[in-house]
């Protein structure tokens, strides 16, 4: 660690992916050195887990879902998001290239693989979208099956994210299409870089020079998209380097919302924060906070 440097421990939602590649680029570039970090990243088990271990103090920053960081406020964690990562929703139905399914409207009558957990949001997003859900056949498989299966025509779609089943998907198929929920008035926020409430009271230093360097790493990642997933492989080898790039590219689509436009890249909309907990709340998931508890835009103080 370089002499003077602050140790900052980041844990991120799941296992590495392509969407966490400009942290890295960031990291190869030194920008977080330039801001007086020594940063180290670990992987994580899922954001429930990330919000849990942030609350806890046993990591400084964490990257998480908005859906974990606002049911778990609403139980008491205090943990809010300091910066939007993905702030449109990468949820989609994803589906074979020649696949007939267009529009969200021809989902009914199909046949679409979905945890028995996510039919409640698919519900929600159903609705927002016109689509008669009971029109739509939804069955479970293992997900390490659901690729295969759609390339043999066993189904029709996989409720997944275009940051992460479709390049999977492509890869296996030869091409891949995508219905993006957030395309029909679905705006969730998916992933965003998380503190807790004494990290963003106390050691403000630390926390926005961290949110800085990242999304400093994120604008350069657009313009050299390969270099940043040489820095992802670097830290982590075990990755794909095909299927993390389509991970990234896809991400760079979820970047800005029309409340965000203009707008530096992380600082999040209220708005946007209130359509999620409307969104949450429909799924069945009641949001016991308000959105302004939420989030925290405190390291962009003249956006």
């Amino acid at each position: 660690m370089p002499e003077g440097s602050e140790a900052v421990s980041v844990r991120l939602n799941v296992d590495a992916t392509g969407t966490h590649a400009p942290f890295l680029l960031a990291k190869a570039n030194g920008w977080y050195e330039d801001e007086g970090l020594a940063v180290k990243f670990g992987e994580g088990n899922g954001s429930d887990s990330t919000v849990a271990l942030i609350d806890a103090g046993d990591d400084d920053i964490g990257i998480a879902g908005f859906d974990a960081v606002a049911v778990l406020r609403s139980k008491g964690a205090a943990v809010k998001v300091v910066g939007g990562w993905e702030q449109r929703s990468p949820l989609a139905i994803v589906t074979a290239e020649e696949s007939e399914i267009q529009e969200p409207t021809d989902l009914e009558g199909a046949t679409v693989v979905m945890d028995q957990g996510d039919i409640p949001l698919f519900e929600a997003y159903a609705s927002r979208a016109g689509i008669d859900a009971s029109a739509v056949d939804t069955v479970t498989m293992t997900e390490a099956a659901q690729s295969a299966a759609l390339a043999a025509g066993r189904i029709d779609g996989i409720l997944g994210w275009t940051t992460y089943h479709s390049p999977q998907v492509a890869k296996l198929t030869g091409g891949v299409q995508t219905i993006l929920w957030s395309d029909s008035d679905f705006e969730l926020m998916n992933l965003g870089i998380i503190a807790n409430d004494d990290t963003i009271a106390n050691d403000s230093d630390m926390l926005c020079g961290f949110v800085r360097a990242s999304y400093k790493g994120l604008e350069a990642a657009q313009e050299d998209p390969d270099g940043a997933i040489d820095a992802l492989v670097e830290e982590f080898p075990n990755l794909d380097p095909e299927i993390a790039k389509g991970q990234l590219v896809n991400m760079f689509e979820l970047l800005v919302t029309d409340d965000t436009e203009g707008k530096p890249l992380g600082w999040v909309a209220e708005s946007d924060i209130a359509e999620g907990v409307e969104i949450l709340s429909e799924a069945g998931n009641p949001i016991e906070a308000e959105p302004a508890d939420l989030f925290d835009n405190s390291c962009y103080p003249d956006a």
